[in-house]
């Protein structure tokens, strides 16, 4: 017998961020963002328990920001390109590269970035994620 799906989707910066207090057009220092570290075991098993089968991720690609990430190589982008402050999770700039706010501590990638999300042994990692997205991108080309 099949078992029937359902997908939760997930977007980090909001799942793991605790400030209730939102300022309109803030800042990531204002407004909080989740990060990575949120997704623990713990919150794993209580989607889960709700009779999730598949977590959908939204949001993690580099995508357009007004946040200063030059320290780590990162260049703003234009406001023009950028809805709201925190950034604008479907702009990617780089399919191969996660946003470094969703970091506990950005740092500049060496190319060849691992996210720091453990994902439990049933879920894929991050590098079969990216190998999967560029078999993809690959082939549709």
């Amino acid at each position: 017998m099949r078992t029937k799906i359902a997908i939760y989707q997930l977007f980090p910066r909001l799942f793991g961020n605790e400030n209730t207090n939102l300022t309109p057009f803030g800042s990531k220092e204002q407004n909080g963002c989740g990060t990575f570290s949120s997704i623990n075991d713990n919150a794993l098993e209580s989607i889960s328990a709700l009779g999730i089968t598949h977590i959908w991720y939204t949001g993690i690609p580099e995508h357009a920001t007004t946040t200063d990430y030059s320290d780590i190589g990162i260049s703003q982008d234009n406001p023009c390109v950028v809805k709201g402050r925190a950034g604008s999770p479907y702009a990617i700039k780089d399919y191969y590269d996660v946003c470094p706010d969703l970091a506990d501590a950005p740092q500049k990638s060496d190319g060849n970035t691992k996210s720091p999300l453990r994902l439990p042994k049933n879920r894929l990692s991050y590098a079969e994620v990216t190998r999967l997205a560029s078999l993809v991108l690959s082939a549709s080309t």
